[in-house]
């Protein structure tokens, strides 16, 4: 049976990082404590770490960041929540996916 990780709080953003990296893993925690975002819960799966932001504010930039130290590969995507009727607006959440290059490939290629 597939085991489903659901969050038990409100979050707006997801980051996912593939495969698991201390070094990636640290800076993205830097990196949200620099624009003050917290992280509301995080779980460990089998391929890497999926950390629940509160908010979606400063995640493009962390996102360009890590394109640039890592020289990783960076997907977003939203995803429609909910509508919110008393606005009249559609309520989306963000999902970043920062995937790791392997170690046989060489990071000293240019890009």
């Amino acid at each position: 049976m597939k085991r489903v990780y659901q969050p038990t709080v409100a979050y707006q953003a997801k980051i996912q990082i593939r495969p698991t990296d201390e070094k990636v893993y640290s800076f993205v925690k830097s990196e949200l404590k620099k624009t003050g975002n917290k992280i509301n819960q995080e779980f460990q799966m089998k391929d890497g770490i999926d950390l629940y932001v509160a908010s979606g504010h400063g995640i493009f930039g962390i996102c360009k960041k890590f394109k640039r130290v890592f020289r990783g590969e960076v997907k977003t995507t939203f995803s429609l929540t909910t509508l919110d009727v008393q606005a009249g607006k559609k309520v989306n959440r963000l999902t970043a996916l920062l995937r790791c290059k392997k170690p046989e490939e060489d990071i000293t290629k240019p890009l």
